[in-house]
């Protein structure tokens, strides 16, 4: 074989025309590099053909097991926050003269009421 039986790939006319005597022209090469910058690449021009989709992840599936931890920890700490409070932390603490007061005045309902000596047979008043 000899060298004249493949085609000519060198570069004619210098940077400014078409590099091979086929395909896009170097202008054309520039044109679409700077559209794809400015707008980036369009809908269809992916290898695949179509771009490719890129979920944004969401903090709950990032953190799983901290989410559970904050979400149960919030959900005892309000259930629970008011007797942990009265059991654990209200006995170190004088009542005020108002707590005191109502405190009086509930046991004094529940006398009349019957349920102060026995809660779980109410005995109530008859009435006449």
């Amino acid at each position: 074989m000899s060298g004249g039986d493949y085609p000519n790939l060198k570069k004619s006319e210098g940077l400014g025309g078409s590099v091979h005597e086929y395909g896009p022209s170097l202008e054309e090469i520039k044109e679409k590099h700077l559209k794809r910058q400015r707008w980036g690449p369009g809908k269809f021009e992916g290898p695949y053909g179509f771009r490719k989709q890129t979920f944004k992840r969401s903090f709950i599936d990032k953190n799983p097991k901290l989410f559970a931890g904050v979400f149960v920890g919030g959900f005892l700490t309000i259930f629970f926050g008011p007797m942990v409070y009265s059991w654990m932390i209200r006995p170190y603490f004088k009542p005020t003269l108002a707590e005191l007061y109502e405190s009086e005045l509930r046991k004094q309902r529940w006398k009349e009421a019957g349920i102060w000596d026995s809660p779980f047979n109410v005995k109530r008043p008859k009435k006449d």
